[in-house]
């Protein structure tokens, strides 16, 4: 038997995008909880939690532990580089078919920094969730339970 997030479309491919300047490690824990996260995609060019604001090790260790899956976006496109605008680069390379599963199986969560948005990847990331044909869409930060004002 389907649990209620198989069946019902309402509980799939929903992706909220945060800049995690705006987030510390209490906040970024509290938000995976309590809204059920099922992914989270890195964006930033270096991915690491680091400290003050967060230790690392800890936060990888929760993603672990509680099946969250992790996805480097750095780490696919194997160097930081501008990807430019063709979205059609990301199902060339492959990228989009890695990429589009995680975000097809409940909320997904995309960290993002200055960094990766300068790079164009956090637009190339908005972009695929347009026009996805598994009809994902994007919900605001604020709709988060948890999220800092």
């Amino acid at each position: 038997m389907l649990d209620a997030d198989r069946r019902s479309p309402e509980g799939r491919g929903k992706v909220a995008f945060v800049d995690i300047k705006e987030l510390t490690e209490e906040p970024l824990l509290r938000i995976l909880t309590m809204n059920g996260v099922k992914a989270v995609v890195e964006l930033r060019p270096l991915p690491i939690f680091g400290r003050p604001r967060f230790r690392h090790r800890q936060v990888v260790f929760y993603l672990h532990d509680r099946d969250i899956r992790y996805v480097e976006f750095a780490l696919m496109v194997r160097r930081p580089m501008r990807m430019g605008t063709a979205l059609a680069a990301m199902h060339a390379s492959d990228l989009y078919g890695k990429i589009e599963p995680a975000l097809e199986n409940g909320l997904s969560l995309c960290l993002y920094d200055k960094a990766s948005r300068d790079l164009g990847w956090l637009d190339e990331i908005r972009r695929l969730v347009r026009l996805s044909k598994a009809r994902l869409s994007e919900l605001h930060p604020r709709a988060l339970i948890g999220m800092p004002l």
